[in-house]
């Protein structure tokens, strides 16, 4: 804490008039040096705060840029894993990936927003991450998710088991399935396959690669949210993604939805 206050308190004296700044080299004592300095702060606040914001804006921006870093290493994986369950249009030229949690309330508000987006854009590639991390149920909805997709009713599954209120349990999930008719005893034959426990292990690892910490989380061309988009991030990042693209010369995709 001492350390945080002498710094600040320099960052207030480099800010201050040259006469102060000057004091130093008239043999003024630490007393005199912490008067001016606590003078000049009591009168100008508002460097203090500009001096927090510019920390601020510093580190996100160190941050954004070690997050789009480890994304470029597993862009791939990310975009294209043919495991993982795709909403929207497959062929669309703005990929958003989200990790999620069917438990996840913020994952449950940010599903009608996204949707509703994805729906109006027709040229937006949502790919699924499943993470779950929050509840034992957590585990048993992503499996019936992979689970429904095997019959081809993933956005089905994916949008009951979203708008489910509360938390989830083999009741509900069930319940959801035979909502958007699922072969029950496919369903249930489905969720057992190993290997789509392996593909839950397997987003956790990458998850953790990525330095992921919680959920919603959001990968849009080089935008890395930090957890959900509450303004106009999704839009922002898609234009930036269709900006870069066109600057690259790269064609639209065709506004087919899945």
């Amino acid at each position: 804490m001492i350390r945080k206050i002498i710094l600040i308190a320099a960052v207030a004296l480099l800010c201050a008039p040259s006469s102060a700044k000057a004091a130093f080299g008239f043999g003024l004592n630490e007393q005199e040096v912490q008067e001016i300095v606590k003078d000049y702060i009591y009168n100008n606040p508002q460097v203090i705060i500009d001096s927090l914001k510019r920390m601020q804006a510093l580190e996100e921006q160190n941050r954004q840029r070690q997050a789009r870093a480890r994304v470029e290493q597993h862009r791939e994986l990310l975009e294209r894993d043919p495991v993982t369950p795709v909403m929207g249009n497959p062929d669309g030229d703005v990929i958003i990936v989200e990790f999620f949690d069917y438990n996840c309330g913020y994952c449950k508000l940010m599903y009608k927003k996204v949707s509703e987006a994805v729906e109006k854009d027709g040229n937006m590639r949502w790919v699924l991450k499943d993470l779950p991390m929050l509840t034992e149920s957590s585990e048993t909805a992503a499996l019936a998710g992979l689970a429904a997709n095997e019959q081809g009713k993933y956005t089905e599954m994916h949008r009951e088991l979203m708008n489910v209120q509360g938390g989830l349990d083999a009741k509900k999930i069930n319940a959801a399935a035979k909502k958007i008719g699922l072969n029950m005893e496919k369903f249930g034959a489905d969720m057992k396959k190993p290997e789509f426990k392996e593909h839950l292990q397997k987003n956790r690892q990458l998850a953790q690669e990525l330095e992921i910490q919680g959920i919603p989380q959001f990968i849009i061309g080089e935008y890395v949210s930090q957890g959900a988009m509450m303004g106009d991030e999704l839009e922002a990042a898609a234009q930036a993604v269709r900006f870069k693209n066109k600057a690259m010369g790269e064609p639209a995709a065709p506004a087919s939805a899945q």
